[in-house]
């Protein structure tokens, strides 16, 4: 492989970690942005009076919803948890340790750039699955907020 191409392959698989680790961030950011605004919810048709659970209120608020939203934000806390749970095997970039275990086997620069490339694409095969999963939790904390948002409207209006 001449050198040029042992160059733009070691700068591609870089990248791609590279991303892959603002991907992370992204997805757990996101995951407590909707948490918070799940959170807030709650708090502000209570704090308006929307909602009330004093019997004398003119507006109670149903049994079931307030039961259907304690286990609505229960399973979105877990899924919020597992998208910040730490990830046990992530490639962030080159290993310097494999670089100089290959140097010191006497391996030339071509084939210590190739060795350092295949394992940070094989690296950033295995950190796709990882990504795919917590891609997974945050799509069903979206999912739990338009839960949470329809079970307050239908108890407002049925209320």
């Amino acid at each position: 492989m001449p050198e040029k191409a042992f160059e733009i392959a070691y700068d591609a698989a870089k990248l791609t970690l590279s991303q892959q680790d603002g991907t992370i961030s992204n997805v757990r950011n996101r995951a407590t942005t909707l948490f918070t605004a799940a959170s807030l919810a709650v708090t502000f048709t209570a704090g308006v009076g929307l909602i009330s659970s004093a019997e004398k209120s003119a507006r109670h608020y149903p049994e079931w919803a307030a039961f259907a939203l304690l286990a609505v934000l229960s399973l979105m806390a877990s899924a919020v948890m597992v998208v910040h749970w730490p990830v046990k095997s992530f490639h962030y970039g080159p290993s310097a340790t494999v670089i100089l275990r290959l140097h010191e086997e006497s391996k030339d620069e071509d084939a210590i750039r190739l060795a350092v490339t295949q394992a940070m694409i094989a690296g950033g095969i295995e950190n796709r699955r990882g990504i795919k999963r917590l891609q997974s939790a945050l799509r069903m904390i979206v999912g739990l907020l338009w839960i949470e948002i329809l079970i307050i409207l239908i108890a407002i209006v049925t209320t």
